[in-house]
């Protein structure tokens, strides 16, 4: 599973991810045009499903993010806000850029498997 999957599981919650605020670094983009991949849908595919090994997820309550912000900064570190806690229900989901949601799975990779 990823991270949002592992997160909202042992939280009890679900998200909307923003796909617009998803980071997708321009060295993702260089590997999905020399593997030959269809750009958009691959490094989309690879932000939702991996990035454990480099950014870290986490959730905080919206009167606090902007104590957790000066506390960051003052370690030389960014919080990047790519979506919102939602009901578990929900599950996890995706506003794409125009405008639609849709349900996404939670991809990853599987150790030991």
């Amino acid at each position: 599973k990823n991270e949002a999957a592992h997160l909202a599981e042992h939280s009890h919650c679900g998200f909307l991810l923003d796909e617009g605020r998803l980071s997708i670094p321009e060295q993702m983009v260089n590997a999905a045009t020399a593997m030959k991949l269809d750009e958009r849908p691959t490094t989309l595919q690879w932000a939702l499903s991996g990035g454990e090994d480099y950014e870290v997820l986490l959730t905080v309550d919206p009167a606090r993010r902007a104590e957790l912000e000066k506390a960051l900064t003052e370690l030389s570190l960014k919080l990047f806000v790519i979506g919102e806690v939602k009901y578990f229900s929900d599950g996890i989901r995706l506003k794409r850029r125009d405008g639609t949601v849709q349900l996404i799975r939670a991809g990853g990779w599987r150790h030991f498997k």
